[in-house]
């Protein structure tokens, strides 16, 4: 089990939020979740956050790709994983960043979640 590290979820359907931060706690991280970057950006101000896991699609002023752009400036090193129901464009989002990501394709199994999770906070 991973030593209490807080995964920051950002998802903007709250139905797969809560899954999501069921599958974390199960793997047992501590979950924070959140449905724009807006209230990301608030999280990350106020909490000590190990890494972002990230829908590529958000609703609000920015999308997935555009936020980890300012999670590099305002947090280096900030490890992030994406998700995303829809690979190709997930895919073309995310070709701009320079930073290290993982990629899961939603749906993901929870072994998935945890081998992603594992490599990106290494």
């Amino acid at each position: 089990m991973p030593e209490e590290k807080t995964i920051l979820v950002i998802e903007d359907e709250e139905k797969v939020r809560a899954i999501t931060v069921k599958l974390l706690e199960s793997l047992g991280y501590q979950a924070i979740d959140v449905e724009n970057a807006a209230a990301a950006r608030d999280a990350l101000t106020r909490e000590t956050i190990d890494l972002v896991l990230s829908d590529v699609l958000l609703t609000g002023d920015m999308n997935g790709p555009e936020f980890a752009m300012e999670i590099g400036v305002n947090y280096p090193g900030m490890p992030i994983v994406f998700m995303s129901g829809y690979p190709a464009e997930a895919a073309h989002g995310i070709g701009e960043l320079k930073t290290n990501f993982q990629l899961l394709n939603k749906p993901f199994r929870i072994r998935q979640l945890d081998q992603a999770l594992r490599a990106a906070l290494l």
